[in-house]
């Protein structure tokens, strides 16, 4: 997918590389598409372990604005995002990815406008389909 910034064009599938399974090449891509439309081709150095210090230090390079920023991943990470906000400096793109992956597992994405922008927002998906059950024989 490639995304706009300004009269810049970034693709963003590289990141698909990084990350072998499926659901957090997923999580993976999408963020890294949300960034890439704030700070431009900047994300090309994004790598699994780069730091959130790191991406935070770009958006302010680029004039992000903050919440903007926290658009890229408060959608599905919710209130997790503060927790490693605590540890900024250490905590990395995969170490994020991988936290969302398990629950990610049993959401889908679906657009949704925020304002000028339209972001994918997570909504949970039924862990347990119901069954049909006939009672033909029963009777």
């Amino acid at each position: 997918m490639t995304r706009s910034l300004g009269n810049q064009n970034v693709d963003v599938e590289f990141i698909r590389l990084l990350f072998t399974d499926p659901v957090e090449e997923q999580i993976a891509h999408r963020w890294a598409s949300r960034f890439a439309s704030l700070v431009g081709s900047r994300v090309l150095q994004l790598r699994p372990q780069s730091t959130l210090a790191e991406m935070i230090e770009w958006a302010a390079t680029a004039d992000v604005d903050s919440m903007d920023f926290a658009l890229v991943f408060e959608p599905e990470l919710r209130m997790g995002l503060a927790e490693f906000l605590d540890y900024a400096e250490h905590a990395t793109f995969r170490e994020m990815v991988q936290h969302l992956a398990p629950s990610a597992r049993h959401y889908r994405t679906v657009p949704v406008r925020l304002g000028q922008r339209t972001v994918r927002a997570p909504v949970e998906v039924a862990r347990f389909q119901p069954r049909f059950v006939s009672l033909r024989g029963f009777a």
